[in-house]
């Protein structure tokens, strides 16, 4: 795969170069920061004492996941969470939730092996984000690597504390491999690895499902271009079911369907607070129209008269969105290669978090990355220095809402704060989301646009 198109070896040279040289600050600065949210960040908001409940009751306390303990996660997800529980020399005993010194001792030790896991999950991620990067477009290596380590230190109330950061190494673990299988000859084992690692991140999260069929699609026509269809597929499909579908099989056997309630968890939500959705609701309520704030299904949603057509309307948008860049990928023919399909995925997962009627902070954990490489690749040099400013930009306003203006009364420390979005929606915080959200929906369309209709700056 060629990325200098346009430009001579020497720029490109040069470009990686200068990108190398700079790396080392961004390498300090990543690790400072890193020690910091690590060992002296205290995070206001966290799932953990959420995953801490489903691992004892999974491992300590032996009751069937799925079926005993209902859980809101996909089950690779749930192993991440069980991990820390499966290490453990220790054993909860029954009576550990309602015994406040027990409770405390055993929550400890989970929040700090959680923790430092999810630190080697960062550093992992970082460096498959560098090599990525490296090999896709080196010369927007030191502009890409400044913005995720800065963007994501920002985001450091979500970033050892969720599980958004799994699903960020698992894509960056597949753009690597992915990019490998295009690089080299012979690259298949490569490529049945992408696969795997994409395959594992429906079971993980299931946006990734969204991916694999452009993917397919791209190495389906490369296939029949080389008149080897079966030979190439069959291989990828298998790999992709071993890593998305053997999961929910594994826990098939000993809870039926209920591995999979979780999904009709997750269709009941309603319009989040942080959605695109929410945003044009909030706008809305300038000119009258009245909102309120629900809690349900772990989340702050907006209730009015439109939110039950919104939500409906989401799925359609979603579907929608995918099926354009379906069509637009099927026109292209024997132009849409292997490279052109492995963008058009990454736009495919930024598109469903756009429309989705669920759009919360911690998904930019691994939306930062993939919004960084992809700019890499089909924006010039000024534009992916303007994007990466409006990633940072993009997190700095996240940050300001969730946590800091989230709730009008912290409900743990019980500190009031007068531009508190839950559950008076205070029209300061309101605006700075709608910025948010307006920033987001001009990136992607940016994105989405030069992908389409490639520029030939540099």
């Amino acid at each position: 795969m060629s990325e200098v198109t346009g430009r001579s070896a020497d720029q490109a040279n040069e470009g990686e170069a200068v990108g190398r040289s700079r790396l080392p600050a961004v390498w300090i600065v990543f690790a400072l920061t890193r020690l910091y949210l690590l060992l002296l960040f205290l995070p206001q908001f966290s799932d953990l004492q959420v995953y801490f409940g489903y691992a004892v009751r999974g491992v300590d306390f032996h009751q069937t996941p799925y079926k005993e303990v209902s859980i809101e996660y996909p089950p690779v997800a749930y192993w991440l969470m069980a991990v820390p529980r499966l290490v453990s020399n220790e054993i909860a005993s029954e009576g550990v939730f309602q015994d406040p010194g027990q409770l405390g001792h055993h929550y400890s030790n989970y929040a700090s092996t959680f923790r430092w896991m999810m630190c080697a999950v960062d550093v992992a991620c970082f460096l498959l984000f560098l090599a990525a990067v490296r090999r896709r477009n080196p010369d927007r290596l030191s502009s890409a690597a400044w913005a995720y380590v800065i963007a994501t230190a920002v985001l450091g109330h979500f970033l050892y504390d969720r599980l958004d950061l799994g699903l960020s190494l698992l894509f960056m673990t597949w753009l690597y491999a992915r990019t490998r299988s295009i690089d080299e000859a012979g690259g298949g084992a490569w490529n049945a690895l992408s696969y795997f690692v994409l395959g594992v991140s429906v079971s993980y999260k299931l946006i990734g499902a969204v991916a694999l069929p452009f993917v397919f699609l791209a190495d389906l026509i490369a296939a029949r271009r080389e008149r080897n269809v079966l030979k190439t597929t069959v291989p990828l499909v298998l790999c992709s079911v071993a890593g998305g579908v053997v999961p929910f099989a594994l826990h098939y056997s000993s809870a039926g369907l209920s591995t999979l309630n979780f999904l009709k968890y997750h269709g009941e939500r309603g319009i989040q607070i942080e959605s695109v959705y929410a945003s044009l609701l909030m706008a809305c309520s300038a000119f009258g129209h009245e909102l309120s704030v629900q809690m349900s299904h772990g989340s702050a949603n907006l209730a009015s008269v439109l939110s039950p057509s919104l939500a409906s309307g989401s799925t359609f948008a979603v579907l929608g969105s995918l099926l354009i860049l379906a069509v637009w990928s099927l026109k292209k023919g024997n132009d849409f290669d292997r490279t052109s399909g492995s963008r058009v995925a990454m736009l495919a997962i930024l598109l469903t978090l756009l429309f989705s009627k669920v759009f919360s902070a911690q998904y930019l954990i691994f939306a930062v990355p993939l919004v960084l490489v992809l700019a890499a690749e089909v924006l010039s040099s000024r534009a992916n220095a303007i994007v990466s400013v409006i990633v940072v930009f993009l997190s700095v306003l996240t940050t300001i809402v969730v946590p800091y203006c989230w709730f009008n009364i912290h409900p743990v420390t019980g500190i009031s704060n007068p531009f508190g979005l839950v559950p008076d929606l205070h029209p300061v915080t309101c605006t700075v989301l709608i910025v948010r959200n307006l920033c987001f929906v001009l990136l992607v369309s940016w994105l989405a646009y030069r992908l389409v209709w490639p520029s030939k700056a540099t």
